[in-house]
């Protein structure tokens, strides 16, 4: 049993690491297509990318208390579903804001 739990245990982190790894990547792609739509300049290009940093840095500060209160494992698979969800809202932005669900759209 110990020998599945150690496994799990590498498995978890090594999905995290990919994930962050993943998401920092897509902002950085995006980032060409986000200059085109906000008409911004480089300098608001790096705001979007420090804005991002700070949001990322102040969430992952807030994990650790919430692990120590609420069980590291919750935390963690709440965060990676909370991942997934953001992940497919944004998949179907696009649809949704074609459909009129959002109030606003960026064209």
């Amino acid at each position: 049993m110990e020998r599945y739990r150690t496994h799990a245990l590498v498995i978890a982190a090594y999905l995290g690491t990919f994930l962050s790894t993943l998401d920092i990547s897509i902002v950085n792609v995006a980032l060409p297509t986000l200059q085109e739509a906000l008409h911004a300049d480089m300098a608001g290009l790096q705001w979007i990318i420090n804005i991002y940093a700070i949001a990322l840095s102040a969430v992952m500060l807030s994990a650790g208390p919430l692990g120590d209160k609420y069980g590291h494992k919750r935390v963690w698979l709440g965060s990676v579903a909370l991942f997934v969800m953001g992940s497919v809202i944004c998949a179907f932005a696009a649809l949704l804001c074609r459909s009129g669900f959002c109030g606003f759209c960026l064209d």
